[in-house]
């Protein structure tokens, strides 16, 4: 084993970073849900990655999931927004938004509008989405999961970089248009 020969009083060198769910510890069955524990948990994760940047981590990430305890965040970013509003310095991260779970342009407009009200300190991951219980509840057919992404994916980047844009694919259609906002990073 090898020895770290310098202290390491730096969390910012080593690139530490938090990847965290919100589950609902209580009970899973959902006719015992309790919005007010839910309050609780968000609470406390907020607390925790406050205190994260406090003793210098450098991201905290947060996924989507649907319809289960095992996750009370179906939208990460509007708990990021929350926490952009409480912190300075730490990045926040989206690891993953599931881009066929979303019409791509409000999606890009809002890690947009979050990238800003951050000062730029967003992280964006995005997937094509994996569970099939979630897919399966919203509707899709598993098999267009990957070309969902892939357009989605060509649209968000386009409505991030370009001044106007305009897309007519296989899943979306968009005249002309510009988007706003755009992101504060390049």
């Amino acid at each position: 084993m090898r020895r770290v020969s310098a202290p390491l009083n730096s969390l910012d060198r080593l690139g530490v970073s938090i990847f965290d769910l919100c589950h609902y510890p209580y009970d899973n069955d959902p006719a015992r849900y309790d919005p007010s524990l839910a309050e609780r948990v968000y609470a406390e994760h907020m607390e925790e990655w406050v205190a994260a940047e406090r003793l210098g981590f450098d991201c905290v990430f947060l996924s989507e999931h649907h319809f289960t305890a095992y996750n009370l965040l179906p939208s990460p970013n509007v708990m990021l927004g929350a926490l952009a509003a409480r912190t300075e310095r730490i990045r926040l991260g989206v690891m993953v938004n599931v881009v066929p779970f979303h019409e791509p342009l409000r999606l890009a407009e809002e890690a947009a509008m979050l990238d800003v009200l951050s000062g730029g300190r967003l992280e964006v991951g995005v997937g094509r989405g994996i569970d099939f219980q979630e897919v399966q509840k919203l509707g899709m057919d598993f098999d267009e999961l990957r070309p969902r992404f892939q357009e989605g994916m060509e649209l968000m980047v386009e409505a991030w970089t370009e001044v106007e844009l305009e897309h007519d694919g296989d899943f979306y259609s968009l005249g002309r248009t510009a988007v706003y906002p755009r992101p504060l990073q390049q």
